[in-house]
């Protein structure tokens, strides 16, 4: 693919190495499978600064952004929203971003 730097070397370790094992196997599928375009998208909770620290970083090594995205679940479930009311949505939303069943599992453990 076209979009990495020359410097693999930082890719192949963590915290990078899975996105661009990810990113890679999205590029090959679109190889292999001759399609015209393809993206490989990230979604993470807002919150999550592990995983937005590791794109941004992951991003210095790109030449370019055609085929890699990131989205907090919270602007994917806010656009899904915006455009259908479709049942699954809510269910997406409830099982991904209800945080405040897991802070309510932890107050009853203490």
């Amino acid at each position: 693919m076209e979009c990495f730097g020359k410097d693999h070397e930082p890719l192949k370790q963590s915290p990078l190495q899975q996105i661009w094992r990810d990113h890679l196997l999205a590029g090959i599928t679109r190889i292999v499978d001759n399609y015209d375009d393809g993206l490989f998208v990230t979604l993470y909770p807002k919150d999550n600064t592990h995983v937005s620290t590791a794109l941004s970083t992951y991003r210095t090594h790109l030449t370019n952004e055609k085929t890699f995205a990131s989205w907090t679940l919270e602007a994917f479930v806010a656009a899904l929203r915006s455009h259908s009311e479709a049942p699954w949505i809510a269910a997406f939303a409830d099982r991904y971003l209800a945080f405040e069943k897991i802070d309510k599992l932890l107050e009853a453990d203490s």
